[in-house]
């Protein structure tokens, strides 16, 4: 559930991201925090990796390999996040059935936190927002409310529910309905501009 509330603006920042990576093989310098593509160099930290054999996730601190090193240092606020806020999936050293990333060796994916300031951030796109929702709201599927509301919590907007929609002020005037159908899903997005 609490990735839910981040899967909308979370879709939308792996867009910018992929816009901004240039093509190209990579390379990573774990001891350096390096990840090198198309002749980009960026600062990471290894968020986990993936083994595809065990079917199982192992965050990147609870990685016998790098624990207590440079490169998962930030990911260590996984952790602390999961035990302040009782989210076990976060305090586990293994979790399945984990995320794909980028091809580590034949048996292990691994993901890759960007940790530089020059990966743009992805901004309220009024047009994508329909898209953006829905996209989200797709991803897991439990509650396309919490998908809405986080988004519209991450891009400060406040809103309000009325029936069975949530309403919403955009920037610049004009406002978003979005409805839910009666198994709450996204039935409709409507965009008012003045």
């Amino acid at each position: 559930m609490e990735a839910e509330r981040h899967a909308a603006w979370g879709a939308a920042q792996l867009e910018a991201l992929t816009r901004f990576m240039p093509e190209g093989p990579w390379t990573a310098d774990l001891p350096s925090c390096l990840y090198r593509q198309g002749g980009l160099e960026l600062r990471i930290a290894v968020l986990g990796t993936y083994d595809i054999n065990e079917h199982s996730w192992m965050w990147g601190w609870a990685n016998p390999g790098l624990r207590g090193s440079e490169v998962v240092a930030l990911t260590g606020a996984v952790e602390r996040y999961g035990r302040a806020h009782g989210i076990p999936e976060f305090t586990r050293e293994t979790e399945a059935p984990g995320y794909l990333g980028l091809s580590a060796g034949p048996d292990t994916r691994v993901y890759f936190l960007p940790d530089d300031p020059r990966v743009p951030r992805a901004a309220l796109d009024t047009v994508a927002l329909p898209r953006e929702l829905v996209t989200g709201a797709s991803l897991i599927g439990r509650s396309a409310r919490r998908v809405v509301t986080g988004y519209l919590e991450y891009h400060a907007l406040p809103w309000r529910e009325d029936g069975n929609r949530i309403l919403t002020d955009l920037p610049g005037g004009g406002g978003a309905g979005i409805a839910f159908d009666a198994a709450g899903r996204i039935s409709g997005v409507r965009l008012t501009m003045t």
